[in-house]
């Protein structure tokens, strides 16, 4: 049996859902349960997303009633306190702050600010 508690990510989790069903339905002959279903890897990726977009939507909805502002894009750094962003939404903007907080959500940026020494954890500062 799979434990679902040891998988960090709910789009994996919501994948292996999915298997985890197929699987039982695979076996319901043996606790005699008759089924005609088959797998449709379409419908599987296609809940994944829904199930993607609606948590996005509602961290979106929930960080907009903080006030602050949340700027998507790929940024660089172009001094110690000065970035550079490509916006997701096209265009580009300068920021500049005393304290720059990245939230990457990719290993690039993780990789990429180690290597360079760029960018600090949180409580370094």
């Amino acid at each position: 049996m799979l434990d679902q508690g040891n998988v960090n990510c709910l789009p994996s989790k919501n994948e292996i859902w999915s298997a985890k069903v197929a699987d039982l339905g695979h076996h319901a002959t043996r606790f005699g349960i008759a089924l005609g279903a088959a797998s449709d890897m379409a419908a599987v990726r296609k809940r994944k997303r829904e199930m993607v977009e609606a948590l996005i939507a509602m961290h979106l909805d929930r960080y907009k009633t903080t006030g602050a502002e949340l700027v998507m894009g790929e940024a660089k750094f172009t001094g110690s306190k000065t970035l550079d962003v490509r916006l997701n939404d096209g265009g580009t903007r300068t920021l500049t702050g005393e304290r720059i907080f990245l939230n990457p959500w990719n290993s690039r940026v993780n990789s990429i600010g180690a290597r360079s020494g760029r960018v600090r954890a949180l409580n370094e500062y």
